[in-house]
């Protein structure tokens, strides 16, 4: 096997491999250098030296946005009660990922340096959730218990569907993937936006469509935050990212 082509490699041991005995499957992960840069608002990789070294608070934009995210850490208002948050902790495995393991582990920043409010956008996201059962959150904007700004949720559900929302006063899109994922294994998840209609993608396949009458405009205030509903600190993920693709 060779990996030319691949700038970022997960799990790498070198520029080649020689495997010996025998194999029924074999199952490859690979982070595109390749990824659209047009309209990228957000883009950060725990495998790229350029976006996390390994140690600090922050895990740098590599959009030149400066979106960088925080590592948080402190205490928080969350559903009324006061929370101590807490960083991901790094692990070099695959490259490079943040695993989530606490039930207020987040990354997170304030207010995402949006040019203009929008209503179209796209969220993509390598993770491997450690278990499917329970609801989980993977990323939420743009609301915290402090405000009541419009909101965008994006979650796996209990079935291992995912699932998004996005809300203004009244609920907007609603609605589950058609695919599951499986705990344990790595996969690239994503829905876009455009306009009333909606799209679900597992592993840069379709996963079915939603849509609404209710038209939600989001703001560039608000926090944006990965790891768990930042407003009620409910829905925590379990289980690594590695790398997040907001457009």
């Amino acid at each position: 096997f060779s990996d030319s082509g691949f700038s970022t490699r997960i799990g790498a041991a070198g520029g080649s491999y020689s495997p010996s005995g025998s194999t029924t499957a074999i199952t490859a992960y690979a982070r595109w250098v390749g990824i659209s840069t047009t309209n990228l608002l957000l883009h950060v990789d725990a495998a790229n030296p350029a976006s996390y070294s390994g140690s600090g608070s922050t895990w740098t934009d590599l959009s030149g946005n400066g979106n960088h995210l925080a590592l948080c850490t402190g205490a928080v208002t969350l559903g009324g009660t006061s929370r101590t948050v807490t960083a991901p902790t790094f692990d070099t495995a695959n490259g490079g990922v943040f695993n989530f393991d606490s039930q207020y582990d987040c990354v997170n920043k304030s207010s995402l340096n949006l040019s203009a409010s929008r209503t179209n956008f796209s969220y993509f996201t390598w993770i491997k959730p450690s278990s499917i059962g329970v609801f989980q959150s993977i990323a939420m904007s743009h609301r915290s218990w402090a405000n009541t700004l419009p909101i965008w949720r994006f979650d796996i559900a209990a079935d291992g569907k995912l699932f998004f929302l996005d809300y203004n006063g009244t609920t907007g899109f609603n609605g589950t993937s058609s695919g599951t994922l499986t705990a344990n294994q790595w996969a690239y998840v994503g829905f876009v936006r455009d306009g009333n209609s909606g799209t679900f993608y597992i592993n840069g396949v379709s996963s079915g469509s939603i849509s609404t009458t209710t038209s939600v405009t989001y703001e560039s205030a608000g926090v944006f935050n990965v790891g768990f509903d930042y407003r009620d600190g409910v829905n925590p993920f379990s289980g690594s990212i590695g790398a997040i693709h907001y457009y």
